[in-house]
């Protein structure tokens, strides 16, 4: 099994994956890292910690929120940026195949 080093939150972390999901882990951890990045103007001096969990929990509601058949609100930063519909619903399935792949790794990780 391939293993990938992945950046979160200025931190390295090693992770072993199956064959061919390096990019979407890599993917992944690209959208953690951004929301802690998001976080940490919100957060100032907020431990790293801290930080992560914020963003595990803010993940966690988009997920309950999607499986319970909500809708996601656009991100503040493109209500401001007043962008298309079409970017939009873009970044609405973007967000639900992330989720889904999400939890598909995690229902993974819990059944081993």
């Amino acid at each position: 099994m391939p293993q990938v080093a992945l950046r979160i939150g200025n931190r390295s972390y090693e992770v072993t994956c199956a064959d061919g999901e390096e990019a979407h882990l890599e993917m992944l951890a690209a959208e953690v890292d951004r929301r802690i990045e998001d976080l940490r103007t919100q957060m100032l001096g907020a431990a790293e910690v801290k930080l992560l969990v914020a963003a595990a929990l803010t993940l966690a509601d988009e997920a309950h929120t999607l499986r319970s058949g909500g809708s996601m609100p656009a991100p503040k930063a493109r209500e401001r940026a007043g962008a298309p519909d079409s970017a939009d619903k873009l970044a609405g399935v973007f967000e639900q195949l992330v989720t889904a792949r999400v939890d598909t790794i995690a229902a993974k990780l819990s059944a081993a």
